[in-house]
C-alpha cells in the first residue's frame, strides 16, 4: 500500500490530493507535517486533535478541528437543531480549553462553515 493510498479516506480529499491526514498516516507538505493524534466521532461531528509540525524550524502547534457531518453534500444548512448542536460543541470545547485554536470544517468543503 502506498502512502497516497493510505492517506485517501473519505472527507480529506480535494480532487486526488489529501488536505488532511488520516488518523494512521501523517500528511507531509514540506516543511510541514500534519498528524491527527486523537479523533472522536459523534452523531453530528468529528472532533480531532491535530499537531502541525514545522520540520524545518523544529516547532509544533496543537489545535482542534471540528468537522460537521450533519450537513450532507449540497444541502442547505438551515436545520436549526444541527446549528445549535454545533454551537454547543464549540462552546463546550472553548470552556474546556480556553486558549486552544479551533478549526471548523464541513465534510464536503463548500463553504458551509
Amino acid at each position: 500500500t502506498t502512502a497516497k493510498e493510505k492517506a485517501k479516506i473519505q472527507g480529506n480529499m480535494i480532487g486526488r490530493k489529501a488536505y488532511w491526514p488520516s488518523k494512521d498516516v501523517p500528511l507531509e507538505v514540506p516543511p510541514f507535517q500534519v498528524e491527527v493524534v486523537n479523533s472522536e466521532k459523534s452523531t453530528a461531528m468529528i472532533k480531532q486533535k491535530i499537531i502541525l509540525k514545522n520540520l524545518k524550524e523544529n516547532s509544533e502547534r496543537v489545535f482542534t478541528q471540528i468537522i460537521s457531518t450533519s450537513w450532507t453534500e449540497g444541502s442547505d444548512i438551515t436545520d436549526l437543531p444541527s446549528i445549535l448542536n454545533l454551537l454547543h460543541s464549540l462552546l463546550k470545547h472553548r470552556l474546556e480549553s480556553p486558549n486552544s485554536t479551533i478549526i471548523m470544517h464541513c465534510t464536503d468543503s463548500i463553504s458551509k462553515t
